[in-house]
């Protein structure tokens, strides 16, 4: 099983995903996110990321 981990990777939020799921030993991709596209409005209607 693969998690996907939105965002950039210079956030400290990605970061504690990567080292825990490393720790873990847990699978993952990262995916980046252009904060104004379509994809991202899907996810929220705000087109907000936390």
């Amino acid at each position: 099983m693969t998690i996907e981990i939105y965002g950039p990777s210079f956030s400290s939020f990605v970061r504690f995903t990567m080292i825990a799921s490393e720790e873990k030993n847990i699978a993952y991709e990262i995916k980046l996110l252009d904060m104004k596209s379509a994809e991202n409005y899907e996810n929220h209607p705000f087109g907000k990321f936390p």
